[in-house]
């Protein structure tokens, strides 16, 4: 690199002034604030359970069978059937 007299490349950085980024802290005006206090965790668990209950029932030999046959390395997973779950049986 070459320097010309009296100058300084780290002078420019030096001389620099920080700036705060723009958008630090600030949340525009129609942005709803999402808090998790000491307050609402008792509301969170009731939710948590209540959808926990009313969800489809869960088929504890099946998942069983499953977390064996992975662990032992015999599950083949069937990639249509799965495609055709994912997209609602669509054709």
């Amino acid at each position: 690199m070459v320097e010309l007299p009296g100058t300084s490349p780290l002078r420019g950085i030096a001389g620099a002034q920080r700036v705060a980024p723009a958008l630090t802290g600030h949340r525009p005006a129609s942005a709803p604030a999402d808090e998790l206090t000491a307050k609402s965790l008792p509301q969170l668990v009731s939710l948590a359970k209540q959808v926990a209950q009313e969800g489809p029932p869960v088929d504890s030999a099946k998942i069983a069978r499953i977390r064996d046959a992975i662990s032992t390395g015999s599950y083949r997973a069937d990639a249509d059937a799965i495609a055709k779950a994912l997209l609602g049986g669509a054709e």
